[in-house]
């Protein structure tokens, strides 16, 4: 008679812990739902449309992208993000695997090519590099005459603090002949520029301030590098606050990776081994 209550204690309380197991089980589970539907949305602002992983903001929930890529939708019109500490304008973004997006700096020219503020561009080189497209254009300012070693095409006026003063701009090739008096020169920044951008500079066809007003390409390739698995097994790509970790949200729950096929969940082959314990104590 002992033997029996035993065995009827120990069903009972399996019972009860399978049934508190699968409770909880199913509120995580419609929580692990919520995320893999809330991430079905994109981000959307003026002209950029149906923007995903790693992008969010605006609606977009912050565990369907990756820290660094938050969208500031401006006046529902045009897009802006942080980067190193620089504010840019977000011109386009690209849906190819190269996985490219163009950008300008924002606050830091007044008219034309004049700035309002002397800094150079820095990259968070973690998450983005400058594509292939894109090369750094010197400016110097308040310059001694260059007529004899840098062609007048690459001289413009700018007025800084009320003075009108020569002003010269340099791509990477010449600045490697090193022209003088280029030292002498009042102030120098670094820029990235669209090499497409910077011919039509050279030969006149626009001038400095349209061609940095058309930004720069940069390429965030490493951070998308997990995404593709995931959105084959019809997965939705996000990550782990705070830890960063890539995440795939999938139906029934998140994945380091890519979503399981039907029949593989951890959880079902956890539960057939304690129904099978419970038969086999009944059996007993």
């Amino acid at each position: 008679m002992d033997a029996y209550f035993f065995l009827h204690s120990i069903f009972i309380t399996i019972f009860i812990l399978l049934i508190c197991t699968s409770i909880a089980y199913c509120n995580d589970d419609d929580d692990d739902y919520h995320q893999y539907l809330s991430c079905n949305s994109t981000y959307n602002c003026g002209i950029l449309k149906d923007i995903g992983y790693p992008f969010w903001g605006n609606g977009r929930s912050q565990f369907c992208g990756y820290q660094g890529f938050e969208l500031l939708c401006e006046e529902g019109q045009y897009s802006t993000a942080d980067i190193g500490g620089q504010k840019f304008r977000v011109l386009d973004i690209s849906r190819s695997a190269a996985a490219i997006m163009t950008i300008a700096p924002v606050g830091i020219w007044g008219q034309d090519a004049c700035p309002v503020k002397f800094i150079n561009i820095s990259l968070s080189q973690s998450l983005f590099t400058l594509a292939p497209s894109a090369q750094n254009l010197s400016f110097f300012y308040g310059c001694p005459p260059q007529t004899d070693h840098i062609p007048v095409r690459n001289k413009f006026n700018c007025t800084i603090n009320g003075s009108l003063q020569d002003a010269y701009f340099v791509d990477e090739s010449l600045l490697r002949i090193n022209p003088p008096n280029l030292t002498k020169c009042n102030i120098s920044i670094s820029l990235p520029v669209n090499q497409m951008a910077i011919e039509e500079l050279l030969i006149g066809n626009e001038g400095v301030g349209i061609t940095l007003n058309k930004g720069f390409d940069v390429q965030y390739t490493s951070v998308i590098i997990n995404c593709s698995a995931c959105q084959n097994s019809d997965g939705r790509c996000g990550s782990n606050f705070p830890s960063l970790e890539f995440l795939c949200f999938c139906p029934d729950q998140p994945y380091p990776r890519m979503c399981l096929k039907p029949g593989t969940h951890v959880y079902s082959f956890h539960i057939n081994k304690m129904f099978l314990f419970i038969v086999f104590l009944c059996g007993s």
